[in-house]
């Protein structure tokens, strides 16, 4: 398995998860300061500093409205920002692996994107910090003299300050003046979508990800294989493909666009068990008992061809998801749901012990083959 990225492996008879599950997680509560902004910056910039020197007395500002709240806000008097029809979008000196996400906010507030130029009254500007300028995915949004800055240590910190931005714009009209310090307050923020129970269109799915863009989350997990259909193009094995799936083209366009939304997409083909599409097309490969009795979902994995079958999806699908993770199941496998596996299973029980030792069982070869699969990813 490459160093670079890690499977995700459940516990080997759990209960398998809804059809769609959404975890939306909200940084902290919002603890940005309200009308008498007596929220400190962590900087140590006071209200008065981060207000421009207006020729007329403003209130103090009140906190963006963002979802998920922002987590730290410095009130200052001012007008705040609103684009003109002289605002334009530009990148700091040195900030140039900011172009995409600069060029992104321009077209969404409909203003226009300069490059690398000098910031004027009515711009945002988008700059890149010191590496420990902050924690990971963290930004500070700063608007004072009818200019936006919008700082961080990467660029996924950049581009949720421009969420920021924008959300602040779609429900007041405005940006306030004064100073955000924002940070998620965990690395895993996500949507999990079975593709697999119900067929979604590459453009509902592309419509999901421009969401969680701008909620800030940064995980897509795309389960789109299970009992009752496999859902993405297989050139390898193109039989146990459902007649409604997405094809390797429109995967490619969606990974594109989740990681143009700094969302990574983790991909899942859940194993030994909820095979039952596969399976369909590969009854030879069924796990059966003494009986002669198919057990639903669950692949025979004392056979030699389930593991090459297997590993021949994956290694097609690892050219298609080329982040860190995969998902690779391990729910629900029938044989270890019984009373006795080994007397209704002995195929299973004699491969554990070839395998494992005499003292083996077959939660012990069902652990290694997942350890198998995660060698493939």
């Amino acid at each position: 398995m490459s160093p670079s990225r890690g499977a995700l492996v459940t516990g080997a008879a759990v209960t398998a998860a809804a059809a769609v599950v959404l975890t939306v997680v909200v940084w902290p509560d919002g603890s940005g300061s309200g009308p008498s902004g007596d929220t400190a910056s962590p900087s140590g910039t006071s209200a008065e500093a981060a207000a421009p020197s207006p020729s007329r007395s403003y209130p103090m500002s009140s906190t963006p409205s963002a979802i998920p709240a922002v987590r730290e806000h410095t009130a200052a008097r001012g007008p705040g920002w609103q684009p003109g029809k002289d605002s334009s979008v530009v990148i700091a000196k040195g900030s140039q692996a900011l172009a995409d996400e600069a060029q992104l906010i321009a077209k969404e507030l409909k203003i226009r994107y300069r490059g690398a130029e000098p910031a004027r009254a009515g711009d945002v500007e988008l700059a890149l910090g010191a590496k420990d300028a902050g924690p990971a995915e963290s930004y500070k949004l700063t608007v004072s003299g009818r200019k936006v800055k919008i700082t961080g240590p990467d660029e996924s910190g950049v581009f949720y300050g421009t969420r920021t931005l924008k959300q602040s714009l779609t429900a007041d009209g405005t940006v306030p003046e004064g100073v955000v310090n924002d940070r998620p307050d965990r690395p895993q923020r996500g949507l999990n979508l079975d593709i697999a129970r119900k067929h979604y269109s590459a453009e509902w799915i592309e419509d999901r990800i421009r969401e969680m863009g701008d909620l800030k989350l940064n995980q897509l997990g795309l389960h789109f294989s299970d009992d009752q259909a496999f859902r993405i193009e297989s050139k390898s094995h193109p039989e146990v493909v459902s007649d409604e799936a997405l094809t390797q083209a429109e995967v490619r366009r969606i990974v594109g666009l989740a990681n143009s939304r700094h969302i990574e997409v983790v991909p899942e083909i859940d194993s030994p068990g909820h095979l039952g599409a596969v399976l369909a097309a590969h009854p030879d490969l069924q796990l059966r008992n003494t009986a002669g009795v198919e057990s639903k979902g669950s692949i025979d994995i004392s056979k030699p061809a389930a593991a090459k079958l297997i590993d021949e999806l994956l290694e097609e699908y690892t050219e298609l998801f080329p982040g860190r993770f995969w998902h690779l199941g391990a729910d629900e496998y029938q044989a270890l749901t019984v009373q006795n596996p080994a007397a209704s299973y002995p195929q299973l029980q004699r491969a554990a012990e070839e395998k494992h030792g005499a003292d083996a069982t077959i939660e012990d070869l069902a652990t290694s083959w997942l350890n198998d699969r995660a060698d493939v990813v």
